[in-house]
């Protein structure tokens, strides 16, 4: 099975076929957790993820929260090569730099969440001069801004609702 999930170049593998979608995020889930039960108390975890779907981001926001991290500062890195401008492509990656939550989480409210996003993307803007990103990588890091934040609170209202503007 786990030869199966490499790239061909002929077809891509449908991992819906070989997971089921909790399946796939529990096992996600136990990795990191165990990575973060191993790992000191000041160390980091990086991690390097894109997708296109919301939902995917979602899930791994649960990931990261489920296994005891929390985010700590993302960066877009810009790839090689270039895409074209077509949906769902993209010229970057997302970096993300973890640490291990030692805190409880406290609730916040969308208001908050929108607030806190606009002082992150003001923080932002000057280290991101260089950076040549396309529409879709703006989609991208605009949900990642918000997941950073969303990783150090709980929240009663639904993040895809709120990031689909």
């Amino acid at each position: 099975m786990i030869e199966e999930m490499f790239y061909n170049k002929s077809t891509l593998i449908d991992m819906d076929k070989i997971f089921k979608k909790d399946d796939f995020k529990q096992m996600m889930i136990d990795s990191y957790t165990n990575l973060t039960n191993h790992m000191p108390d000041n160390g980091i975890q990086i991690l390097m993820f894109n997708h296109t779907k919301l939902d995917t981001w979602i899930d791994m926001l649960d990931i990261i929260k489920e296994s005891g991290l929390y985010i700590t500062a993302v960066y877009p890195i810009e790839i090689e090569r270039r895409m074209t401008q077509n949906e769902g492509n993209y010229n970057c990656v997302m970096l993300m730099i973890c640490r291990k939550r030692n805190f409880d989480y406290d609730l916040i409210s969308k208001e908050q969440l929108f607030e806190m996003i606009e002082k992150l993307e003001e923080d932002m803007m000057m280290s991101l001069e260089d950076v040549d990103l396309c529409e879709t990588d703006e989609r991208i890091f605009k949900w990642l801004k918000a997941i950073k934040i969303l990783s150090c609170y709980e929240c009663d209202f639904s993040l895809k609702e709120v990031l689909n503007l």
